[in-house]
């Protein structure tokens, strides 16, 4: 129920009527309900949902997204009215058919806003990339891959269509300000830029931020888009729970006051060969998480080496927070081989041994993991 009603905005007195007295008393009993924020279903690789109907509509309150440097306030640059909006069937996001600002772009990370005009009862849902800085001359900023932020990207915005908007900075120097933009380009085939008004900020290459757009809005939660081009699972951009496992490249965010406990990182083993011989064993980090900073951070997960006939293929890497763990070596007539660089990695074995799975008919190596703890 949104409060206040619309007959109270008509001039002169009002009558208060007993059912008004009701509509308060849902709207104040229905409240926590609103400011929660419904979940995402992630229907394929390119279409995330929020279900309703008639006899499940969803409502929520209009109040941005989280305060970065205070995640259970929200934060919306006077940009979002507070008001309820309430939908009764179900709103999807679809890659390609109208369902993000600009250009589809893969190995990126995506924010999923919730839409409303100033009038509307009902949301639609939008993505809006979260973009890493590349550059920054005065008061304009270019943007960089989210996979390697000296990397030009353009998104392929309409120009100009985030004025009125915000620039909202999540990390470095300048994390949690507010700059209302002034412009933005095209950026299509040309790194894309944005510009703002008022105090400059501090800004490094690979800061993250996002544009909030010149509407009402609501975050709802995260998706990236793959370099296949295809979404993985919704991620909460809230606080995760730790020990936090880690089985699939996806962007993770060490909420503030995360800077203790423990990061272990494995990487993929090496595939096995057609003589059964195991490939190199995955090597395997802990390191502690004191040195880290709340910020976000990809966290890339290494697939295990295939077999092959007569060499099995290399373990995938994994990566997190500038660490990385090398994959096991494919088998190649004999126990695999590792890194002799690398003191962390160990050798490999016959027959399913620490870090692979052998047998035969041929079996991949292990994959790799992550874990925040």
């Amino acid at each position: 129920m949104s409060i206040p009603n619309p007959k109270w905005a008509a001039e002169g007195k009002q009558i208060i009527l007993k059912s008004d007295f009701l509509a308060i008393e849902q709207a104040i009993v229905g409240q926590p309900q609103v400011r929660l924020i419904p979940p995402l279903l992630w229907l394929d690789v390119a279409t995330v949902r929020v279900e309703a109907n008639a006899g499940c509509p969803v409502g929520m309150q209009f109040t941005g997204l989280p305060n970065i440097l205070n995640s259970g306030t929200q934060i919306h640059g006077g940009l979002s009215d507070n008001k309820i909006r309430t939908n009764t069937g179900n709103v999807s996001a679809i890659f390609g058919a109208g369902g993000l600002w600009g250009a589809e772009k893969a190995s990126q990370w995506y924010a999923i806003l919730a839409l409303a005009g100033d009038e509307d009862t009902t949301f639609t849902l939008k993505a809006m990339p979260w973009i890493r800085v590349k550059s920054q001359a005065g008061q304009i900023i270019s943007f960089g891959t989210n996979l390697d932020a000296s990397v030009n990207l353009g998104y392929g915005f309409t120009a100009n269509e985030f004025i009125g908007g915000m620039v909202y900075v999540i990390t470095g120097a300048s994390r949690g300000l507010l700059r209302p933009v002034t412009a933005n380009s095209n950026g299509a085939t040309s790194p894309g830029t944005v510009t703002y008004s008022g105090t400059a900020l501090s800004l490094a290459q690979g800061d993250f931020f996002i544009i909030l757009p010149p509407t009402n809005f609501r975050w709802l939660g995260d998706v990236w888009n793959d370099a296949a081009g295809d979404f993985l699972a919704a991620e909460r951009f809230l606080a995760p729970e730790f020990p936090l496992v880690i089985t699939s490249t996806r962007p993770v965010i060490l909420p503030q006051g995360k800077v203790s406990g423990y990061l272990t990182i494995s990487a993929g083993g090496g595939g096995p060969n057609n003589a059964d011989d195991g490939g190199g064993g995955q090597f395997y980090y802990r390191y502690p998480l004191s040195g880290l900073t709340p910020i976000v951070f990809l966290a890339v997960v290494g697939l295990g080496g295939a077999w092959g006939n007569p060499t099995g293929s290399d373990g995938g890497d994994s990566s997190f927070a500038g660490l990385t763990a090398d994959g096991g070596g494919g088998a190649s007539g004999g126990p695999g081989s590792p890194d002799y660089t690398n003191p962390f990695e160990d050798y490999g074995y016959y027959y399913g041994k620490p870090g692979i799975h052998v047998g035969p008919g041929g079996y991949e190596g292990g994959p790799g993991i992550i874990i925040i703890e």
